[in-house]
């Protein structure tokens, strides 16, 4: 990471606006939590590092659920990273679900396969565990899609019935990287390649 963005990031992560949307963030996870009936799901990117974290605060052995894109989607080497960044935040239950039919090659030009291969497994998932609230790091400041979603804090998914929490909602690209040099957290190192 650039020596002056460090700096910047690390003044951030002491500014009053900062340390509240850190505490508010916290208030929503510990507010929705239900012990063995939560998970917060992690692609492995900044926002889901930082929201596993935070979510590790309230409940070190909080199910951590990640989806592996599969071969055509997402390179090995950047998998085999994304694993080592999640379990270095000391995640105890690191549950990683993926689908054969995900390692065709035509996948990358077919989302509407990717999408019913994930929610099929995703509700599976959710009801082999009994699963009720999902803790996701969607922000937004990334689109006006999510922000009309996240506006809301807490949704129900239509597919799996889940209660949907977005913690970081109001949070921004530097509140993240902030939070994510203040704590020390190991990060994908494409974001350095192409940040």
């Amino acid at each position: 990471m650039n020596r002056k963005w460090y700096k910047t990031f690390r003044m951030h992560s002491h500014t009053p606006e900062y340390l509240a949307k850190v505490n508010s963030a916290l208030d929503i996870i510990r507010s929705h939590y239900i012990s063995k009936k939560s998970y917060v799901s992690c692609s492995g990117g900044k926002d889901s590092l930082v929201l596993t974290h935070l979510c590790l605060k309230v409940d070190p052995n909080i199910i951590v659920f990640h989806w592996d894109h599969g071969l055509y989607l997402m390179p090995r080497e950047v998998e085999k990273e994304i694993i080592k960044c999640i379990r270095c935040l000391g995640v105890r239950n690191l549950v990683v679900k993926s689908s054969p039919q995900l390692c065709r090659p035509d996948i990358r030009w077919n989302y509407k396969i990717w999408y019913r291969v994930f929610f099929s497994s995703l509700k599976k998932f959710t009801r082999e565990h009994g699963l009720e609230v999902c803790f996701l790091g969607l922000r937004a400041e990334e689109s006006l899609k999510r922000k009309r979603r996240v506006v809301k804090v807490v949704e129900v998914d239509k597919y799996t019935g889940v209660k949907l929490v977005y913690p970081l909602g109001n949070w921004t690209w530097l509140d993240v990287w902030a939070y994510i040099v203040s704590n020390k957290i190991k990060y994908p190192s494409i974001y350095d390649k192409y940040g």
